[in-house]
């Protein structure tokens, strides 16, 4: 607890109200997420090694296969219709997998509206109201939820694809 209200002190405000460590600005290549996720320095020089891994399950992704499905995803999502500047929902809880996703989607240029997991199905509905997503990525035991809110905007016709039971949702 001390370490972190010494680092908060640390911390400063600027004239523009943002917050500046005291450590030295660093520069990033202006390109698009995935190439930082995937095939930054790391991923270049360590592609075998581990990108992403879920410490409960131990589902994991190396560089070069995180890289790999997020090109399936990409590919996956422009089957499906989708476009540069469409949405996709994401409504995926911290796992290996909303990496993937993620990337995909900005492979294709697709944008992303992502959704707490906790959301009840009245705040899902009115997230997709806003957002107007073609496709929601989420687990199969949020398809309750996310069938709920759908109910709730009216949701006989929303989407219109599907993948295993849960229309609307890959």
């Amino acid at each position: 607890m001390n370490i972190h209200r010494t680092t908060l002190s640390r911390l400063r405000l600027d004239g523009d109200n943002v917050v500046r460590s005291p450590a030295e600005d660093i520069s990033l290549a202006p390109r698009p997420l995935y190439q930082h996720m995937w095939e930054g320095e790391v991923g270049r020089r360590w592609p075998d090694r581990v990108a992403v891994e879920d410490a409960i399950t131990g589902r994991k992704y190396s560089f070069d296969e995180g890289r790999a499905e997020c090109a399936r995803v990409a590919r996956s999502l422009q089957d499906l219709g989708l476009r540069r500047g469409d949405v996709a929902a994401v409504f995926l809880p911290n796992c290996p997998e909303y990496a993937v996703v993620v990337g995909g989607a900005a492979m294709a240029g697709v944008v992303t509206s992502t959704m707490n997991p906790v959301f009840t199905p009245g705040e899902v509905a009115r997230q997709l109201e806003l957002s107007r997503p073609k496709v929601v990525f989420a687990e199969a035991a949020a398809a309750e939820t996310i069938g709920k809110a759908c109910q709730k905007i009216g949701g006989g016709g929303w989407g219109g694809r599907e993948r295993g039971n849960n229309r609307n949702l890959i």
